[in-house]
């Protein structure tokens, strides 16, 4: 039981565990977004929105043990940096991946002609798949930046003990 306590202390694993929910919370949202058939701008844009509610409270209580209300516009902040990254990086898998290579084209082909191509068109799987390529890299860049630039800035007597930060 120590051990699991002990665990349970790491910054780091509590980030992990965390970002899975968000990530799962968040790719949720956006793919419903798409399905509902709004563009991966928009699809984005209203997902993190929604997600820096959701995230905020998860971030900051269970990760960097505060949730006080003046960190919100650094998140913001942050938010709209990986905002913008994000949707660079879609348009850029799009564009320099996704059209540009035959395996991916095929792919993207096999998996419109699998769904059936009435619901889920092309640009919807194609939007889909490149938002859920980015949860990992974007993710990451959320934790650097929330450490570095949000949380850093939290009182100290609500952040809990930690052993990897």
């Amino acid at each position: 039981m120590k051990t699991i306590k002990k665990i349970f202390k790491s910054k780091l694993l509590r980030f992990f565990l965390v970002a899975g929910l968000n990530t799962a919370f968040g790719a949720a949202v956006y793919s419903f977004l798409v399905f509902l058939g709004l563009g991966y701008v928009w699809a984005s844009l209203l997902g993190m929105i929604i997600g820096i509610i959701f995230n905020f409270q998860t971030y900051g209580g269970l990760v960097f043990g505060s949730r006080s209300a003046r960190l919100i516009f650094r998140f913001v902040g942050v938010y709209a940096i990986m905002y913008v990254t994000n949707i660079s990086g879609i348009s850029l898998l799009k564009y320099f991946v996704f059209e540009a290579s035959d395996f991916f084209s095929g792919m993207l082909d096999w998996l419109n002609n699998m769904i059936g191509g009435g619901v889920m068109t092309f640009d919807k799987i194609e939007d889909t798949l490149a938002g859920l390529l980015l949860c990992i890299p974007i993710g990451i860049l959320g934790f650097i930046l929330n450490k570095n630039l949000v949380f850093k800035y939290a009182p100290q007597k609500n952040k809990p003990n930690e052993t990897i930060s």
